[in-house]
C-alpha cells in the first residue's frame, strides 16, 4: 500500500490519496482545496479512485469534493453526525462559499470496513474536534488518517460548535488504544507521527480532564 500527501490550501491541508500499486485502486481522504493538484496527481499515476473518505466536514476538509467526485463519477462518505457543517449556518462559519455543499453518498459510523485492493480499512468514530470526527485505521498497513482529532504532540481544537475536550481525550486516550505503537499517524495539517511517540511525548493521551 502506498499514500500520497498532498497539501492543499492557505490553512496547508493534508490530503491523502492512499492506493494500492497493483490494482491502482485509490481512496481520496480529505480533499479540501486545489482539486487540479489532486486529480493531476491521480490521473498521472494511473490510479482507479474507488471513493472519498472524509476524516470530518470543516470546510478546509472537503472544499475539493465536489471537483474530484465530477472528475471521477466517485461517491462521498462522511460521519452523519457532521452533516451539520454542510447547511448554514456553519458551512459558512468560515466565510461564504460560492459553490453549493457537497452531496453525502453514504453516512460511515464506528466500525465500518472497505476494502483498498485485497487490504481493509476501519472506520473508527472520534467525536471531539467534530461531533462526526473520525480516523480511517487500514489495520494491514499501520497506517491512521487521524484528521484533526490527533496531531502529532497534540489533539485538535474543540472551540468550534460541536466541538469537545473531554470527548476529544476520551477519543485519543481510549478510542484510538487499538492502534499499535508502529503505526504510522496521518495527521489533518502537519507532519506524520506514530502512535509509540505519541504515547510517550503527547501530554493528551496521558491527561486526565
Amino acid at each position: 500500500m502506498k499514500i500520497k500527501t498532498l497539501v492543499v490550501g492557505s490553512l496547508e491541508e493534508n490530503c491523502y490519496v492512499v492506493y494500492d500499486p497493483i490494482s491502482r485502486e485509490a481512496i481520496i481522504t480529505d480533499p479540501g482545496d486545489e482539486p487540479e493538484k489532486i486529480i493531476d496527481f491521480i490521473r498521472a499515476e494511473n490510479l482507479k479512485p474507488l471513493e472519498i473518505i472524509n476524516t470530518h466536514g470543516h470546510w478546509d476538509h472537503i472544499g475539493a469534493v465536489n471537483a474530484i467526485k465530477e472528475a471521477f463519477g466517485i461517491p462521498f462518505y462522511m460521519h452523519e453526525a457532521d452533516a451539520e457543517w454542510l447547511t448554514p449556518p456553519l458551512y459558512n462559519l468560515f466565510g461564504n462559499h460560492a459553490e453549493k455543499p457537497p452531496v453525502v453518498d453514504r453516512f460511515i459510523k464506528n466500525g465500518d470496513e472497505f476494502r483498498l485492493g485485497t487490504r481493509p480499512l476501519r472506520i473508527i468514530h472520534t467525536p471531539g474536534h467534530t461531533r462526526g470526527g473520525c480516523v480511517i485505521w487500514y489495520m494491514n498497513d499501520d497506517i491512521a488518517l487521524t484528521g484533526d482529532t490527533l496531531f502529532k504532540g497534540t489533539v485538535g481544537r474543540t472551540d468550534f460548535p460541536g466541538g469537545s475536550y473531554e470527548e476529544i481525550l476520551e477519543s485519543v486516550q481510549i478510542r484510538l488504544a487499538a492502534l499499535p505503537d508502529d503505526c504510522v499517524v496521518y495527521p489533518g495539517h502537519g507532519p506524520k507521527s506514530t502512535m509509540e511517540f505519541e504515547r510517550a511525548h503527547n501530554p493528551y493521551l496521558r491527561y486526565e480532564a
